[in-house]
């Protein structure tokens, strides 16, 4: 029993030695990779499809991020094509797109985003 309790105790012991790092001297010193930037934000075009109407229609359309921050706000004639150029955190994936009363999320891949009014017929 007692050399169990001997080498269970041996067993576990607190390394005391530093782990090595190399810290500049100085903030003269510190450099970043070429490629970083400080900019948070991201280019995005979203482009719009319209979708043709025998009558003319009109709603607000606002384009946010998924928080809740409006980026885009607007009275828009559902048959007109539309781009817009937004600035996005880096962070965010999609955008959400409110039409009248409608909500549609829409994905952002390679800085573009797109939505199309006229909707996606499947066969069954």
């Amino acid at each position: 029993m007692l050399a169990l309790i001997v080498v269970f105790f041996s067993g576990c012991k607190k390394d005391d030695s530093p782990v090595p790092t190399e810290l500049p001297g100085s903030l003269n010193e510190l450099k970043a990779q070429e490629s970083f930037n400080w900019s948070t934000g991201m280019p995005v075009v979203l482009t719009i499809t319209g979708l043709p109407t025998q009558v003319p229609v009109k709603s607000t359309l606002s384009v946010s991020l998924p928080d809740g921050s409006v980026l885009f706000s607007s009275l828009h004639q559902m048959d007109k094509d539309l781009s817009l150029n937004l600035i996005v955190p880096t962070t965010v994936v999609n955008l959400v797109l409110k039409y009248g009363n409608q909500t549609y999320n829409v994905s952002i891949t390679n800085g573009k985003a797109t939505f199309s009014f006229i909707p996606v017929i499947t066969e069954e």
